[in-house]
């Protein structure tokens, strides 16, 4: 018995494809993992790793710096070293990291209790236009430490409905 042709040449084109397809898939993966293998091995033989950021990394464009400089900080904090964690994220913003270094900048003078630091970069969020919601939680963050807490609730009783909001309010 055989097979007509308009049954199995669209069969094999569908093979065809499909194959080409997988190769192209597993062929990719493949380079991925070398690649993440060598990088890898790399951060592991590096033998300050633990002490020093390696700084041979030379960015190109501006928010590749920031984003070096956010990256560094995010290390730092997770270490426990704010006094450098945010000396690397006031250096994120001003290499153009943006609302996000703003933000990350503002959690680590939290963590350092530098009240006035974080209301002037409470005022540059304003400017670069960051979420009221968030805007009105760090203010709220701010008062609690401050001891104003009668002044917290009544700033996020008067916002808009959000998930900060009710954050918020749980420890108002």
């Amino acid at each position: 018995m055989k097979i007509p042709a308009r049954v199995w040449i669209p069969v094999a084109a569908a093979v065809l494809v499909a194959g080409s397809l997988l190769f192209v898939l597993w062929w990719k993966l493949s380079d991925t993992a070398a690649k993440l293998k060598t990088e890898i091995t790399s951060m592991i033989d590096l033998p300050s790793f633990q002490t020093e950021f390696v700084d041979e990394v030379t960015p190109v464009a501006t928010g590749d710096r920031a984003l070096l400089h956010l990256r560094k900080g995010d290390l730092l904090a997770l270490r426990g070293e704010w006094n450098a964690a945010q000396a690397e994220y006031e250096t994120a913003v001003e290499a153009g990291g943006g609302i996000g270094a703003l933000r990350k900048l503002a959690s680590a003078q939290l963590q350092r209790r530098d009240i006035p630091a974080v209301r002037t970069t409470i005022r540059r969020l304003k400017q670069e236009g960051a979420r009221v919601e968030d805007l009105t939680l760090l203010e709220s963050i701010v008062h609690m430490r401050t001891g104003e807490l009668v002044k917290a609730r009544e700033l996020l009783e008067q916002s808009e409905e959000s998930p900060q909001k009710h954050y918020g309010l749980a420890y108002a």
